[in-house]
């Protein structure tokens, strides 16, 4: 994933490249299993790569469900092929 710079910005082709890694953790066939949503909940089956960071969410928190409702629409976009 490409950080933003010191000012904040992302170039474009870097954000489009960060995209396209988030909607590679979207499990559009098992959408609550996505890695997208089991990593901040610390969900953890021992197969998973990176940190082991405790919990960043709890399911009821609103930050999650943006992040859950995020991750249903791109399921949804992946189903009916829009990238």
């Amino acid at each position: 994933m490409s950080a933003a710079d010191d000012r904040g910005y992302v170039k474009m082709a870097n954000l489009y490249s960060n995209y396209q890694k988030l909607l590679e953790r979207v499990n559009e066939g098992d959408v609550e299993n996505s890695k997208l949503l089991r990593k901040p909940l610390n969900v953890q089956s021992g197969k998973e790569d990176g940190h082991q960071g405790g919990v960043r969410y709890r399911p009821g928190d609103a930050a999650y469900q943006v992040l859950r409702t995020w991750v249903l629409d791109a399921a949804n976009l992946k189903k009916a092929g829009v990238k």
